[in-house]
């Protein structure tokens, strides 16, 4: 793969909303909820009518979510410069290239990750979010060291091309090299 790139000007990669196949499934949910009510539980079933409200409140969810990852769609994820690599959910500013110290990939059920290895110090100072610090928490436990991560679905293109460019940006501005991943 060939990508054409100037890693002296910064590049933003944005978010990536669900699918609209997702709102499928939660109108899948809505409607079995529903049709447990129509039909309608005898007396005395509790645990029915727990399922249906389940359901429908799941379906409802959903939904919620789909609309929410659409309202973000487009806004940025990952800004890679030649300060360093920015995660958007993160604070404390870029993590300078020779801060990472590699890449790594993660796989959970079904779901494939990029994980932007980076040292202690960094990961102190980059004050991750609540959710940023769990994912952390799971990449020390998985890989043994701290990092960043980023998950197919929440980056437009695709993990590969983002592990190409970061190896272009880490190279061009004193990190390592990172091309062996690529």
């Amino acid at each position: 793969m060939t990508v054409d790139v100037n890693p002296n000007e910064a590049l933003t990669l944005h978010r990536r909303a669900l699918g609209w196949k997702y709102i499928l499934v939660a109108l899948f949910m809505v409607a079995l909820g529903g049709s447990v009510f129509w039909i309608g539980p005898e007396e005395g079933e509790v645990g029915i009518v727990v399922v249906a409200i389940l359901c429908i409140l799941l379906g409802l969810l959903g939904i919620a979510a789909v609309v929410m990852t659409k309202r973000k769609a487009g806004q940025p994820m990952i800004t890679l410069s030649p300060e360093g690599v920015n995660f958007e959910v993160q604070g404390g500013g870029p993590v300078a290239w020779h801060e990472v110290t590699g890449l790594g990939s993660i796989s959970v059920k079904g779901q494939s990750g990029l994980i932007v290895r980076i040292t202690d110090e960094a990961h102190a100072r980059v004050v991750p979010s609540r959710a940023m610090r769990s994912a952390a928490k799971l990449d020390q436990a998985l890989l043994g060291s701290k990092g960043l991560t980023v998950w197919h679905n929440q980056i437009e293109g695709t993990l590969d091309e983002l592990v190409v460019l970061i190896a272009i940006y880490s190279n061009a501005h004193g990190g390592p090299d990172l091309m062996e991943a690529a």
